[in-house]
């Protein structure tokens, strides 16, 4: 998957305290998704619209999540 040098690269990167600005952007950025009206002109759009938004938030979280998984593996 990734090298040791590159975990240890992500371990410097989530003790940096520049990291909490990044967290709070992506927190604020789940925010925007889930804020954004989903509704659109027919019912499978509407549910495929709220779907697509909750799979952002999802691929955010889990992106962010793996990053802290693959700082603690050595």
């Amino acid at each position: 998957m990734i090298s040791k040098s590159e975990r240890s690269q992500i371990k410097v990167i989530l003790q940096s305290p520049h990291w909490q600005t990044v967290q709070r952007f992506a927190e604020l950025y789940c925010e925007k998704i889930r804020s954004d009206p989903v509704l659109r002109d027919t019912q499978w759009e509407t549910v495929k619209m709220a779907v697509l938004n909750e799979g952002q938030i999802m691929g955010i979280k889990k992106f962010i999540q793996e990053l802290y998984v693959q700082s603690q593996n050595d």
